[in-house]
């Protein structure tokens, strides 16, 4: 059971290194992408449905009283990533149900 888990964890951790790596090509212009108002945070938080979670409600205060200014795409995908967490939290509960 152990080894599953680990296997587990490595794969989620392989899969957020990935999908952290970013192409110099497609970076494009930084500073067009740092721009975070708080009304594109709100349509984001609308689009996602997360209106009570607490880290959404941390990240959005983050982009919101940074000094730098916040990319939206950490929220989104923050966002991606915490649902992804619970999505993997479930199937680990399913299997140890399913197991024992």
């Amino acid at each position: 059971m152990a080894s599953c888990e680990n296997t587990l964890d490595a794969l989620r951790y392989a899969n957020k290194v990935r999908e952290l790596t970013v192409d110099p090509a497609d970076a494009g212009d930084l500073h067009s992408m740092m721009h975070c108002p708080p009304n594109q945070i709100d349509v984001l938080e609308a689009e996602w449905g997360m209106g009570s979670s607490l880290q959404r409600s941390n990240v959005k205060l983050l982009c919101e009283h940074s000094e730098e200014e916040v990319s939206p795409q950490l929220f989104t995908f923050h966002e991606a990533v915490s649902q992804m967490e619970e999505m993997e939290a479930q199937v680990v509960k399913d299997h140890r149900r399913a197991v024992f």
